[in-house]
């Protein structure tokens, strides 16, 4: 064996990867810039039209000076919202209960591929059987067009009509929830067991998070600066 050729032939080949690799962590910053100017607008409209709950945006640049550094991503998500309705269980009888937790999701590999995911509405006492659905894997964060983020705002929307206790299911909503149940089972498996997604969406879900908690005590306590 000629291993000098063997190891320039890898050496190579590891080269070409990481430069691979290189420019699909390069690209992010303009598709972050593109996703949060359009995620603003939504949100923007959302309250000129005064719809039912806010929404708000986050990304990871905005946590570039805090001690958690998540890996690259971009969020549009509800705020929490009381049902109007209080917690009948022993344990908590009286408690007010509070939906929340519908997003559109983008995160980034390492390998700089970009994953989409959906996450339904959720309170103490409705939690779908399905906690997320993961969408789609694009290669490079260049590949998601303007097309594909007015597609994935459209399905949020439709998720969130299907989990809300305040949603109202039309045909289109129904054909999308479909069209996303499918995807994800055939891309992903029943169970969506995919490790190195089950990290990032762990990782970046503590992010997520902590914002929806701080939007919920925008709402229960008027004044409150929240982020």
């Amino acid at each position: 064996m000629d291993t000098v050729k063997l190891l320039e032939k890898e050496s190579k080949k590891f080269q070409k990867g990481w430069e691979q690799v290189s420019d699909r962590r390069k690209a992010w910053s303009n598709f972050e810039a593109k996703a949060v100017a359009t995620f603003n607008s939504i949100c923007m409209e959302a309250r000129n039209q005064e719809l039912f709950e806010n929404l708000y945006v986050d990304s990871s640049t905005n946590h570039t000076n805090s001690n958690y550094k998540p890996s690259p991503f971009v969020t549009l998500f509800w705020g929490r919202h009381p049902t109007g309705q209080t917690d009948f269980r022993e344990e908590s009888k009286g408690k007010l209960i509070v939906e929340g937790g519908c997003a559109l999701h983008y995160s980034q590999f390492p390998s700089g591929e970009v994953g989409v995911v959906f996450y339904p509405f959720k309170s103490d006492l409705s939690e779908p059987n399905k906690k997320y659905y993961i969408y789609k894997l694009f290669s490079t964060p260049s590949k998601i067009r303007d097309k594909d983020l007015c597609n994935h705002i459209k399905l949020m929307f439709s998720y969130a009509h299907y989990s809300s206790f305040m949603g109202k299911i039309t045909a289109g909503d129904w054909y999308r929830m479909k069209c996303l149940q499918i995807r994800s089972k055939e891309k992903w498996g029943q169970g969506n067991n995919d490790r190195q997604f089950n990290i990032h969406v762990i990782s970046v879900g503590v992010c997520l998070f902590n914002r929806i908690i701080e939007s919920e005590r925008s709402i229960l306590w008027p004044g409150y600066p929240g982020w």
